[in-house]
């Protein structure tokens, strides 16, 4: 008996467990329900905070969300909907049946059962959620092949210097390259291209580039290069985010930087860049319009882009005229030639114009050359004025330090195109137009301080050093004409006609002009009548072709400071000197060159102001006494007058303020035209 109940008190323990539970599943629906809604509110809140931090994340860094985080928004959203139908089906059937009914026991028991399981999933979601980490996924840095690229064109110039930077960048003891030209010659392009090659061939690991200006702003090339190495700064001062930059790039074991458009010395360091000690990995590539930049920056390596050959800036200038140059007509071709010459070998120009006259009709093409030759590339109809060849040179103008650098810049456009400046010339110009009056009071510092413009200008790649006389520059004809329009648009109007203007003396602007240079015009003969230029300061005539001057013609320039009146005729001809010349009060360079001088010299004498005066080549046997009268006078040029011999020392010993004399039997500089 004993043993009985024993045996049914086990059985009756056994029993407890499972009909309590399955009380619980009958009983306890409504509790289990009701958690179920707290824990699919608790996985709602999550999923929608989730979701509004990766799209911040999106919005805000460009990030790119991992695909975990992605799945587990999908797999919430997706157990929220199931949960929520449910939920509602579970609502819908405890309205229509009764309590009572034993059908509503059998189905409460499996409702509960089934919120349990669902409150199970929702549970393991929300640990899932917890064990997020990190939204974001590192992506690759982008780096400089995802940097949108010109078209590449390559020519044996641009292939020297591409090689020249890259066997620089190869050499292990060389951190820094430094690429030069002028405006618009293709340095950018070339940059961008020897850094795509440079991270496809593996020299690097990883190619950035930032656009440095002519206003360096540190804070916006950190975000340059923040952008193409995926750092997100966590720091707003610059000197913060420079470090957090500096620790990123010493990562990458071999890291080629490119700063582009570098007008005068940087700090890498307040940039954040590793250089040298910091990180032997880390080379910097940068281009600057200006040699000089190159020095003060270091550059192990110095390179110079130069401009195009005649048949590569051809053959640039076809690509991207369209069609209608594959196969030109007759009457096309040498006009298309001739405007593809007025682009002088620039690579922006030949862009700029090609693309402005792609597919145009003959007669544009012959308006173009024509605007061209007159330097008027803006009114050409097509240009590009975003891109404006002009403007682009203007950058490098307006950077200019000094007001004196500026204005010899702008006196070298009075030449002819292509012609080589001698440097002891356009001193004598430059002197007499006042560039130099803050200096010391002498002439020799004034040739002094235009030795030091001239460099200036050549290594700002305004100025082009001459092949053939050391003494020479040489202005490209493109920026001449970007020199002249500055001009158009500014204080000081110069009015350069070329041979072809048959009427350039009835043009507006030669009231308004500070300078009319007719030296593109050998056989001018106009300038004969009176003439009313009252703003007048520079008036330069070469002539080849006798040259009649009315005794009355200077006398509405009464502020005139430089006349040049050379001629460059073969045989010397006869010049009549005006009366008017003596009443050019402010005159203070005054260059009489191979004539027979006829009338009174003497008049030479009442220019007060006159520093200097040259005569050379002149047909004279004596100088008049009154020229011992100027004053002012600090050169004196004689070179070349071989019939005066010894004849002038009487004056010069009157002339207190001479510094410097060329005497009789010294070689004229002057030259003479090739025409007779």
């Amino acid at each position: 008996m004993e043993i009985l109940i024993s045996v049914a008190a086990k059985v009756a323990e056994s029993l407890v467990a499972p009909l309590q539970h399955l009380a619980c599943l009958l009983f306890e629906s409504k509790t289990t329900t009701k958690e179920l809604r707290k824990e699919c509110d608790k996985l709602q809140e999550s999923h929608d905070q989730l979701k509004t931090d990766c799209e911040e994340a999106v919005r805000c860094n460009g990030e790119e969300i991992r695909e975990a985080v992605t799945h587990w928004l999908h797999a919430a959203q997706d157990t929220l909907t199931r949960v929520g139908t449910w939920l509602e089906s579970v609502n819908d059937e405890n309205a229509m049946t009764s309590w009572l009914s034993p059908y509503n026991w059998g189905w409460r028991y499996k409702q509960n059962k089934e919120a349990i399981r669902k409150k199970a999933e929702i549970r393991k979601l929300l640990e899932r959620h917890r064990n997020i980490s990190r939204l974001t996924r590192i992506t690759a840095p982008r780096g400089i092949e995802l940097i949108p690229r010109d078209n590449f064109s390559t020519f044996n110039s641009v292939d020297r210097a591409f090689k020249e930077i890259v066997e620089a960048l190869e050499n292990r003891g060389t951190n820094m390259v430094g690429v030069y030209g002028m405006g618009g010659i293709g340095k950018t392009t070339l940059v961008k291209e020897v850094g795509v090659q440079a991270k496809r061939e593996g020299l690097f690991s990883m190619v950035v580039m930032a656009v440095v200006s002519q206003s360096p702003n540190i804070y916006r090339i950190q975000t340059q290069l923040a952008d193409q190495l995926d750092v997100n700064y966590r720091q707003e001062t610059e000197v913060g985010r420079a470090d957090q930059l500096r620790t990123r790039m010493k990562h990458e074991e071999k890291i080629l930087v490119i700063l582009d458009d570098v007008w005068r010395k940087i700090d890498l360091r307040e940039i954040g860049i590793p250089y040298g000690n910091d990180h032997n990995g880390c080379k910097v590539l940068l281009s600057t319009r200006r040699e000089q930049v190159c020095v003060s920056m270091d550059c192990q390596k110095k390179v110079c882009v130069t401009l195009l050959e005649d048949d590569e800036a051809w053959q640039l200038f076809k690509q991207n005229t369209g069609k209608i140059l594959a196969d030109p007509s007759p009457e096309l071709e040498p006009v298309a030639k001739k405007v593809c010459r007025e682009c002088a070998g620039l690579p922006l120009a030949l862009l700029v114009v090609g693309r402005a006259l792609r597919d145009k009709r003959l007669v544009d093409w012959k308006l173009a050359a024509e605007k061209l030759e007159r330097a008027r590339l803006g009114e050409i109809t097509g240009a590009d004025t975003e891109a404006n060849v002009y403007e682009r040179i203007k950058l490098s103008y307006d950077f200019l330090k000094a007001d004196p650098i500026k204005k010899c810049f702008l006196l070298c456009s009075l030449f002819p195109e292509d012609h080589e400046i001698n440097i002891d010339e356009l001193a004598l110009y430059a002197i007499g137009f006042g560039l130099f009056d803050d200096g010391p009071d002498s002439f020799m510092s004034a040739k002094v301080q235009m030795e030091c413009t001239i460099r200036d200008l050549i290594e700002s790649s305004l100025l082009m050093t001459s092949n053939t006389r050391s003494c020479n520059v040489k202005m490209h004809d493109v920026v001449r004409d970007a020199a002249l329009w500055i001009t158009s648009e500014g204080e000081d109007v110069f009015l350069v006609p070329i041979p072809s203007d048959k009427n350039w003396t009835r043009s507006p602007r030669s009231n308004s002009a500070t300078a009319i240079s007719l030296l593109a015009c050998p056989r001018n003969q106009q300038f004969s009548s009176h003439s009313a230029c009252p703003r007048l300061k520079i008036l330069l005539f070469a002539q080849s072709a006798r040259l009649c001057l009315r005794d009355h013609c200077f006398q509405g320039m009464k502020t005139l400071q430089v006349l040049d009146l050379t001629s460059r005729a073969k045989a010397i001809l006869e010049l009549p000197l005006p009366v008017s010349l003596q009443d050019l009060d402010n005159l203070r360079t005054l260059l009489l060159r191979r004539w027979s001088l006829q009338g009174d010299i003497s008049m030479i004498g009442r220019l007060s102001n006159l520093e200097i005066l040259s005569l050379s080549g002149c047909t004279i046997t004596e100088l008049p006494m009154a020229l011992g009268n100027l004053s002012e006078l600090r050169f004196l040029d004689l070179s070349g007058c071989k019939e005066l011999s010894n004849r002038y020392t009487a004056v010069q010993a009157q002339l207190t303020k001479l510094e410097d004399i060329w005497v009789p039997g010294r070689a004229m500089s002057v030259l003479v035209d090739d025409e007779e």
